[in-house]
């Protein structure tokens, strides 16, 4: 039986049409391109649509303006964001091989000050992430302030994402402030029953499945992309088995799409960082705690990088010192497949705990023996 006819528009980065729910959003963002002033903050809980609207709002735009995308989890430095706007201006690579941070910033400044007949839009994408550097955040924006009339979009999922923003460069940037709702139950149902009618065949799934879907993540994430994300993988498990889209799916379905999840992630880590989190997998399997203390969690890692070293393994260099590790750590918070809490543990009072926000006991049964 064939169920999926478009797996394209299963995905949580595809720009429908008609944007659901979104329509009062994309005409604001709209208005403040078409006025060509001011600066706009999006703000609001992960995955309800500021991302793709914003990039839904600027199509009709495509070929008035240039667009910059920073996604601050990934670039949240003055080096690799002076790079983004460079080369998304230029529509080049740019090196920075053998250059000192002043030539970056000299390039950077004259590429924004040259006058052009596009409209510069530069989209700071999660800006809560650089805006917690202190130093960063001032070193990139201030130029840009300075030396272009761009339009600044900057989204959020933290409403005091800006309570650390310098007061100068708040002032300057005379930012509007808009608050995106959660989708509500129906809502997500509707979106998802959309994506299916594009993606799967007639008659090739059930309408509870999609109301099953909702209510689940209605209650838990209110993420949109997760709930995609499992209508995705229940698509290509009964795609598997030859048979419609029921309730009977769902559960494998669910288990398949935090797998993939956890996947996705952990591809994108250093050699480093997967020896951290194979050490939170194995140490907080062992005797079912949860958690693992931060400096047990030093200790493994360092003793694993040595070893991996000195038995022939692939060289991943030598383990850094522990304040460098706890940078390690902040980045793999970003990920989201840890979290860290401070608890009072007996005896030894208030300790750095590590947890895993994936299952584990699976990872180090699949990955790892």
């Amino acid at each position: 039986m064939k169920i999926i006819k478009c797996a394209e528009a299963l995905r949580s980065n595809y720009i429908p049409n008609e944007l659901l729910f979104r329509d009062d959003l994309i005409k604001k963002i709209q208005n403040k391109v078409s006025l060509g002033t001011g600066n706009l903050l999006l703000v609001g809980d992960t995955g309800i649509g500021k991302t793709i609207s914003v990039k839904k709002a600027l199509i009709p735009y495509d070929k008035k303006i240039i667009f910059v995308e920073i996604n601050c989890s990934n670039d949240n430095s003055y080096i690799s964001i002076a790079k983004r706007i460079i080369e998304s201006i230029k529509k080049t690579n740019y090196s920075d091989t053998g250059k000192s941070r002043s030539q970056l910033a000299e390039e950077l400044i004259k590429i924004l000050k040259t006058k052009r007949e596009k409209k510069i839009i530069i989209f700071f994408d999660e800006i809560d992430k650089l805006i917690d550097k202190e130093r960063d955040h001032q070193e990139v924006l201030i130029p840009i302030i300075e030396n272009t009339n761009s339009n600044i979009i900057f989204v959020s999922n933290k409403d005091q994402a800006f309570d650390k923003l310098d007061t100068r460069i708040k002032s300057r940037l005379q930012i509007q402030q808009e608050k995106v709702r959660r989708y509500n139950r129906e809502e997500i149902y509707q979106i998802l029953l959309d994506r299916s009618k594009k993606s799967f065949n007639d008659e090739t799934y059930d309408l509870d499945v999609l109301n099953q879907i909702a209510e689940i993540y209605f209650h838990t994430t209110g993420d949109i992309r997760d709930a995609l994300n499992v209508l995705f993988q229940i698509g290509e498990l009964a795609e598997e088995k030859g048979e419609r889209i029921t309730i009977k799916l769902l559960d494998e379905a669910q288990k398949r799409a935090n797998e993939k999840e956890f996947l996705d992630v952990y591809e994108t880590l250093t050699d480093h960082q997967k020896v951290i989190i194979l050490g939170v997998s194995k140490l907080s399997s062992e005797g079912l705690k949860g958690y693992v203390e931060v400096k047990s969690l030093y200790n493994f890692y360092e003793k694993t990088a040595k070893n991996h070293r000195n038995n022939g393994g692939r060289n991943i260099g030598d383990p850094v010192g522990f304040r460098q590790f706890e940078s390690f750590l902040k980045k793999l918070i970003l990920t989201g497949l840890i979290r860290i809490e401070l608890r009072t543990l007996g005896k030894q009072g208030r300790q750095s705990l590590i947890f895993p926000t994936f299952d584990a006991k699976k990872v180090m049964d699949e990955y790892y023996n």
